[in-house]
């Protein structure tokens, strides 16, 4: 199953491209995360970084069709930074990368670690999400909590400039945050690029035209 949602997405690159192109999964996001609001942040900016409550929800009041296409799906080893950021001594996760679309053009590239006792405590309902957006099972659940929101500046010179080179997209200068979400006495770690054209910029561009 995880081979198959690769090979769909790699098909549609194919498709637009003429040729596969293949990423080393899982995209390294190493960067220099910060737990502040900058001062270069716009308004719109800060608004949609530090948005505590379900982006998946957003994105969709401001979309007509969202979809979500996945990159990769395995179950691996966190690293030691993963490991304390999540402050857990599991060491397998369900590692899950995806992209969020709205009205057929890409919003967010997004990674989700899972520690497997997560996976247990759930039913395994978060082992067979498919195409289902992880933000809309999660926040189902009245006593999520989300830990500090961090923040960092992602330029073409970093990996997720492949995804972004494979989408077409303008060259990559986008903002992308981070944070644990704490469900049922058990922590994922939740990271979302923002991708060039999203609604951080575009709802800044239309502000900007008023």
């Amino acid at each position: 199953m995880i081979s198959k949602t690769i090979k769909i997405f790699y098909d549609q690159i194919s498709y637009v491209y003429g040729c596969f192109v293949v990423l080393d999964y899982p995209l390294s996001l190493d960067n220099n995360w910060f737990d502040i609001v900058l001062d270069e942040l716009t308004e719109i900016e800060s608004n949609w970084l530090f948005e505590t409550s379900s982006l998946t929800a957003r994105l969709k009041l401001n979309s007509r069709y969202f979809e979500v296409k996945v990159l990769s799906e395995i179950i691996q080893d966190l690293t030691m930074s993963q490991a304390n950021i999540l402050k857990t001594d599991i060491q397998t996760a369900l590692f899950r990368e995806v992209v969020l679309y709205c009205d057929g053009k890409p919003q967010v590239y997004a990674q989700s670690w899972i520690p497997l006792r997560t996976q247990q405590k759930q039913n395994n309902e978060l082992m067979s999400l498919g195409t289902k957006p992880l933000g809309e099972q999660i926040f189902k659940d009245p006593s999520i909590k989300r830990n500090t929101i961090e923040i960092a500046k992602f330029d073409s010179a970093h990996p997720i400039a492949n995804v972004v080179n494979m989408l077409g997209l303008a060259p990559l200068n986008c903002w992308g945050r981070r944070s644990v979400l704490t469900l049922a006495q058990q922590k994922l770690l939740v990271c979302e690029i923002f991708l060039p054209g999203s609604f951080i910029e575009t709802k800044a561009s239309e502000l900007n035209l008023d």
